[in-house]
């Protein structure tokens, strides 16, 4: 119901009330519920609220990952990795993204292709092949955000495969297009318009210089 409260939900007529759901992820929380601290810490993330906390997040984070790592971990890679509530430490955050990647965190898997893609930490320059790479799975794995494949075709750019990173945009178009129904005009309006401007953008990269900063 928290939850309901934090995002709002469509189906069961709730508008977003982050009060509510404060009380909500508390009441939770003092009961010893198992994924309350997780949630507490994100709500203390949101901008533009009175219960924005971000050094109080990274202390309900740090317990979430007592009994829910592969949650946990990502939100604790975005903590360093940003400097949300603590200072930028990205080796310190490039380790908890391989954790949460080994409990199968996929959104984790993109933060590491960025790593690579930008090098970072890991590498001493720019691996595009393995940003790639990386990318590439989650795609084909169904893992179909624009951010992500964004990243598969800038790094195909990179290494001068134009034709292939257009190919790439082709084939993910209708893969995303397939993934929703026609009960959903709109949702996939969204989704195949977000795809669209990647392909917009990626035809005005090939008239610019190479290695856009991501």
């Amino acid at each position: 119901l928290g939850r309901f409260y934090n995002e709002g939900s469509d189906k069961f007529n709730i508008e977003v009330n982050l009060d509510k759901a404060y009380e909500l992820y508390k009441y939770c929380y003092d009961n010893k519920y198992d994924k309350s601290a997780y949630s507490l810490g994100c709500l203390l993330t949101i901008k533009n609220s009175k219960h924005h906390n971000p050094k109080k997040a990274v202390s309900y984070f740090e317990e979430a990952y007592k009994t829910n790592k592969d949650l946990a971990a990502y939100a604790l890679g975005q903590v360093y990795y940003e400097g949300i509530g603590a200072e930028v430490d990205l080796e310190k955050a490039y380790n908890y993204f391989v954790e949460a990647s080994k409990l199968g965190n996929k959104n984790a898997n993109y933060y590491i292709a960025k790593y690579y893609y930008n090098g970072l930490c890991v590498v001493d320059a720019p691996d595009y092949e393995t940003s790639y790479k990386i990318a590439k799975e989650l795609i084909d794995q169904d893992y179909l955000d624009e951010i992500n494949i964004f990243l598969a075709v800038k790094s195909l750019y990179n290494l001068g495969k134009d034709q292939e990173a257009l190919k790439l945009i082709q084939n993910t178009l209708k893969k995303k297009e397939d993934s929703y129904t026609t009960k959903l005009p709109l949702l996939k309006f969204i989704g195949v318009t977000a795809i669209l401007l990647t392909f917009i953008i990626f035809n005005f990269m090939l008239a610019g210089d190479r290695e856009p900063a991501l």
